[in-house]
């Protein structure tokens, strides 16, 4: 798999080719406020739209945590409290995100666990705001 995806709620207002203009490159937008340092970090990263070639690194480990973190669960709630997320700085999130994002907790565990999907995301993203 590779390309787009945006939600269908979007309304895009510019050709995709101008946010995702580099098409090696995992792109996404964030949301600062949502950050460690609010209004600056870029910890808290939607799946509202992403962008990315067929097999990137860190698309297949997102994908292959989020299987993880749900397998045998049926409730968000299930999966907050796995021990699998125990030690992660989740502080930047309330827990209403906590419980319900739980996309946003096997991102977070893989740039804390993981310095190669770290990298990834510190240079290796286009981050969009």
């Amino acid at each position: 798999y590779g390309g787009a995806w945006a939600d269908v709620g979007n309304v895009c207002l510019q050709l995709v080719d101008k946010w995702a203009p580099d098409g090696t490159l995992l792109t996404a937008f964030y949301y600062a406020y949502h950050g460690r340092v609010s209004g600056e970090s870029r910890e808290y990263v939607e799946n509202w739209f992403l962008a990315a070639p067929r097999g990137h690194p860190f698309i297949v480990e997102w994908h292959k945590t989020f299987l993880s973190a749900w397998s045998g669960r049926w409730k968000s709630e299930d999966v907050r409290d796995d021990a699998m997320f125990a030690g992660l700085d989740l502080s930047y999130l309330s827990d209403d995100q906590q419980r319900y994002l739980t996309m946003h907790l096997t991102f977070a565990k893989l740039v804390q666990e993981r310095p190669d999907m770290r990298r990834i995301w510190e240079d290796g993203m286009h981050l969009l705001r």
